[in-house]
């Protein structure tokens, strides 16, 4: 088999994109009920003033993350690091829930 002309490569490029666009987007009813999941077990967990859950295999963990600072590259290249440091610990830190199955 020849090599596939750049035209061919764009047409297959762009049915990726149109097919990830597709998934992407059925994708994101469950995505959303994820979310209110894990917000309903974190303050489930937090009302019992617990950290750690476990069931059989399953555990969820309540954690500390750093927020994030989607700008920070920006700012970086505006501002300098020590600015953009300064920035990330005035952003503080969130509580989060990280729902896992053991190995």
């Amino acid at each position: 088999m020849g090599i596939p002309a750049t035209s061919t490569l764009m047409k297959k490029y762009l049915d990726n994109k149109a097919k990830i666009k597709a998934i992407e987007g059925e994708s994101k009813p469950l995505r959303d009920e994820n979310k209110m999941i894990e917000e309903e077990v974190l303050t489930r967990l937090q009302g019992e003033g617990k950290n750690l859950f476990q069931k059989g295999k399953m555990v969820a963990t309540v954690e500390q993350q750093a927020n994030s600072v989607p700008w920070a590259k920006e700012f970086l290249k505006a501002m300098g690091p020590e600015a953009v440091e300064a920035a990330k610990e005035a952003a503080g830190t969130k509580t989060v829930v990280n729902i896992a199955l053991l190995d």
